[in-house]
């Protein structure tokens, strides 16, 4: 989720990097529904105050006896409005929420823009690659030939690029674990677990892209 305050002060700055990314989005209806919400924070805000100041004559009006009939109407008359607004800022949100939410975070400037793999730029490379006489396995070949990992049925419950650690790697990937928690205990860091679960606010913070901020 990017920013809204660069949506809102650097639009053209998103517009860019939907066009390098070849991005298919409705920024347009997502600043319209950015500014119609902010608009109806000011208006409901403005209401639910003129509300309070009207329960509080009324109050008031009861205590020292005196007719407040008139503004009882006026009470109804301004919680209708404001029960209004509201309905309408809620639809506003929800049309911001889902287009935020799904707008593509920004492409750094460093990465060159280009239909495919070829814009790609070497920044650095190491040593030779070698040769070999023989079919080279990828890392998926080597781990199912050693009954590493289970793929068919992690997809089954997780879905495509999930995977099923089994027997030796589970060792080697808790051994990674318990040496890093290790190392950062000797430097002194506070080792903190944290909830398994986390709520749609925490989620949303959390993806939030800080990169102008």
């Amino acid at each position: 989720m990017l920013d809204p305050k660069l949506i809102k002060e650097k639009p053209q700055v998103i517009r860019d990097m939907l066009k390098a990314r070849a991005v298919d989005f409705d920024l347009d209806t997502l600043i319209e529904s950015d500014q119609k919400r902010r608009e109806f924070i000011l208006k409901t805000d403005e209401l639910r105050k003129k509300k309070n100041q009207v329960a509080l004559e009324i109050s008031q009006k009861k205590k020292a006896g005196e007719d407040a009939s008139s503004i009882l109407s006026e009470m109804k008359e301004v919680s209708a409005e404001l029960s209004k607004l509201e309905s309408e800022q809620e639809s506003v949100e929800n049309t911001y929420s889902k287009l935020a939410l799904t707008i593509p975070n920004l492409v750094h400037e460093s990465v060159p823009i280009g239909v495919d793999e070829n814009a790609n730029k070497e920044i650095k490379k190491w040593g030779e690659i070698p040769s070999f006489d023989f079919k080279i396995n990828d890392h998926i070949d080597i781990s199912e030939n050693l009954d590493l990992v289970d793929l068919e049925r992690a997809a089954k419950v997780a879905g495509a690029r999930f995977y099923y650690l089994k027997n030796d790697l589970v060792r080697l990937n808790q051994s990674l674990i318990h040496y890093g928690l290790d190392f950062l205990a000797k430097k002194e860091y506070s080792l903190v677990q944290p909830p398994y679960m986390i709520n749609r606010e925490s989620m949303e913070g959390a993806v939030l892209d800080d990169h102008f901020q």
